[in-house]
């Protein structure tokens, strides 16, 4: 299976979307691709940004613990953390107001 690109985080403008993008992109993913997963790294169901960084820290825990490369186990890793990227940017973008450099709004 080729790695997901991050194409459907890109065009994502809300939590909402990118959580759409997580799920639309794991129906891609055969159940026989996810049986190759530790049964803690199996996605469950996708309701929040929450559930995103959830897994996404369960995926890159249990790879770096691992002894052995799972290749099933570093696309879905890939796929959530552009996932957590585009989700720390719409954040970021509306956080920060249309400058995005950090700076305090003045009252």
């Amino acid at each position: 299976m080729s790695s997901h690109p991050p194409d459907p985080f890109r065009r994502a403008l809300t939590e909402h979307e990118v959580v759409v993008a997580v799920r639309d992109s794991l129906r891609d993913w055969p159940p026989t691709l996810l049986a190759q997963l530790p049964e803690a790294c199996r996605p469950g169901k996708i309701r929040d940004a929450e559930d995103i960084a959830n897994l996404a820290y369960t995926l890159t825990s249990t790879r770096i613990a691992s002894d052995e490369v799972n290749e099933a186990l570093v696309q879905l890793e890939t796929l959530f953390a552009h996932a957590c990227h585009r989700l720390s940017e719409i954040e970021n973008s509306g956080s920060h107001g249309s400058s995005g450099d950090g700076a305090q709004e003045h009252q």
